[in-house]
């Protein structure tokens, strides 16, 4: 609530410069100011909270509601495997008969795929930094990736198996689709990317990861992601 406060207070000022001169835009500037502070202290402050407590912030109850999906029959998995809270990650899966075809050309493998929801990568964000980081990526992104990538190469500073990793994976992401999908109403701001079927969410100083793979379909994934997405800043934040 002081957080909205704040926001509608640098509204007005920022709105009211153009009448009142230097003296407002200096008030204005302030105003900005402490709604920066007050949304790091709250993004701090949450990442603090949650911290090897994914399942209280992304809850069995939650996920199942927004699946609809039985709590009873689902997994859950809690992986903390790396030092680094952001990697850490929450997730509750079912199985519903989904198989995933894997080809190799002179044969098809066919494995279980089961229906899932997870919550991770949960950091501390600017809405500067937000929006840079998950903006469409152009042909000249990928260009000046490429050329920096053999600059790297060409000094040495990659040995010959680390660079041809790294060129290929590189080239593999560069070529994918790399779609992403701005959503209003969802946290601050958030962004569906429906190449790995995420919803990347912020929201007071806190960024997130929903991903959500429990169909074929991708619109219905989308829905589903954003669903618990609203839930969690709704009832958790």
């Amino acid at each position: 609530m002081r957080l909205i406060i704040y926001s509608s207070l640098a509204f007005i000022l920022l709105a009211a410069e153009n009448c009142a001169g230097d003296k407002v835009s200096s008030e204005a500037i302030v105003a900005s100011e402490k709604i920066a502070e007050t949304t790091a202290k709250l993004g701090i402050q949450n990442v603090e909270k949650f911290n090897g407590r994914l399942d209280e912030l992304l809850t069995l109850e939650m996920a199942s509601k927004c699946t609809g999906y039985e709590a009873s029959e689902a997994t859950k998995n809690y992986s903390q495997v790396l030092e680094d809270p952001k990697t850490h990650y929450v997730s509750y899966s079912w199985e519903k008969g989904r198989m995933h075809v894997t080809d190799l050309g002179f044969t098809k493998i066919e494995t279980d795929k089961p229906d899932v929801v997870q919550l991770s990568w949960l950091t501390t964000m600017t809405l500067e930094n937000f929006t840079n980081l998950y903006r469409e990526i152009t042909d000249e992104d990928i260009s000046n990736a490429r050329k920096a990538l053999d600059e790297r190469i060409n000094k040495g500073d990659l040995d010959p198996e680390a660079a041809k990793l790294a060129k290929e994976m590189a080239e593999g992401f560069m070529a994918g689709k790399n779609s992403r999908e701005w959503v209003e109403g969802v946290g601050e701001k958030a962004v569906w990317m429906e190449d790995d079927k995420s919803l990347k969410v912020l929201y007071n100083g806190l960024s997130f990861s929903i991903l959500a793979d429990i169909s074929d379909e991708q619109s219905e994934n989308r829905q589903t992601a954003i669903d618990i997405a609203k839930m969690i800043v709704k009832d958790k934040l």
